[in-house]
């Protein structure tokens, strides 16, 4: 079925809907008097219900930050997907020998820090097990294909000889 074909049929449910219409009525009228096939029908209309119940995704607008051993302080506009963590950044061209020591994103009154791996997640809190095998709050990319976050596990796994024998 092509693309026109399915927009189609979403624009007959969507009239029938506007009509007042129940749903066996709008089924009726799409699959008989229209020739649409039942299945094509249910197929479409399980993508529309797909489709509602996708969350929205809410981004921001704010400041990404990058701070460098050597004083440099680098701020440009950038745009936050709140639902994803990861950051979009407006592209700055600058020739700075140092270190990066930190980064972050702000809008609002809020300050997040941004993942020092991967440079466009930010980092979020999460409940879990630390590298010196306490538990508690950890702060992870918010990217689960990171490799930060690769090191942090083979850290937590990474015991050595005096912690084996416990």
């Amino acid at each position: 079925m092509t693309r026109q074909e399915r927009d189609k049929i979403r624009e007959l449910i969507a009239k029938g809907i506007a009509h007042g219409h129940d749903n066996e009525e709008i089924i009726f009228d799409i699959t008989l008097e229209h020739k649409i096939s039942p299945v094509i029908l249910i197929d479409v209309i399980r993508d529309m219900m797909e489709e509602s119940h996708k969350p929205e995704t809410k981004t921001v607008r704010g400041t990404f930050t990058s701070v460098w051993d050597t004083g440099a302080v680098i701020s440009s506009a950038a745009e936050l997907n709140l639902s994803t963590g990861e950051l979009t950044t407006e592209t700055v061209d600058v020739d700075i020998d140092g270190v990066l020591k930190d980064e972050y994103f702000e809008y609002g009154d809020e300050r997040l820090q941004v993942c020092l791996t991967c440079h466009n997640h930010i980092l979020k809190t999460v409940m879990g097990d630390r590298a010196d095998c306490s538990y508690g709050e950890l702060q992870v990319c918010s990217d689960p294909t990171c490799e930060s976050r690769e090191e942090e596990v083979s850290t937590r796994n990474d015991l050595g000889p005096e912690e084996d024998s416990k």
